[in-house]
């Protein structure tokens, strides 16, 4: 899958993923960089300041649900943010920020979560990646997929969004080797948001 055609092709559908924006605490994203259709995002992997920067309600003017796979944002009352009621949708792990914004009302948890989105663990030049699934396309390399998102960053000409069709793409019922390993990945990616946050 090239570059050309996941901005030709995705540039218009309602729910948007974001792989590992990772921008430095004092780097700001461009003002510009808009989903203007997004009805749903998916944050996976993003830093504290990521988050921060890329939950803005001028950012998805339409934003309706967020599909929260990443550690805490830099900041908590990130919610306030947006007039209308957001629907947060966590994975179901024990997280203080997941279960903050439970208690408060902001969300719920969703035991497909995960799988619905990370598909393998990587390491690449010692550097932690997951491979992703893009519905509408499938597999994707996670590293590939970061690459993708910063140059349309760094272009600000399109925004990248896919169909909202993510929650069911795992099996609930499998072998219990492949549930075994399925519960490994999420671990493992819980680990890895949680830990160097």
């Amino acid at each position: 899958m090239s570059l050309s055609h996941i901005r030709h092709n995705l540039a218009h559908a309602p729910h948007v993923h974001l792989y590992q924006i990772n921008p430095f605490g004092w780097q700001s994203l461009s003002s510009s960089l808009i989903f203007p259709y997004a009805k749903a995002v998916s944050l996976i992997d993003c830093n504290q300041y990521g988050v921060s920067e890329l939950l803005r309600p001028e950012r998805f003017p339409q934003l309706e649900r967020i599909y929260y796979l990443s550690g805490k944002p830099h900041n908590t009352t990130i919610h306030r943010r947006f007039e209308k009621c957001i629907q947060w949708i966590f994975p179901n792990y024990d997280y203080q920020f997941y279960n903050c914004m439970m208690e408060a009302g902001y969300g719920i948890k969703d035991n497909n979560l995960i799988l619905s989105h990370i598909l393998r663990k990587k390491l690449l030049h010692g550097e932690t990646h997951f491979d992703i699934h893009l519905p509408g396309y499938g597999p994707i390399c996670g590293s590939y997929y970061q690459a993708v998102m910063y140059n349309h960053i760094a272009d600000l000409r399109q925004s990248i969004s896919y169909d909202d069709n993510i929650r069911n793409k795992h099996p609930i019922q499998c072998h219990p080797i492949q549930s075994y390993q399925y519960r490994q990945l999420e671990l493992e990616f819980m680990k890895h948001i949680t830990s160097h946050r």
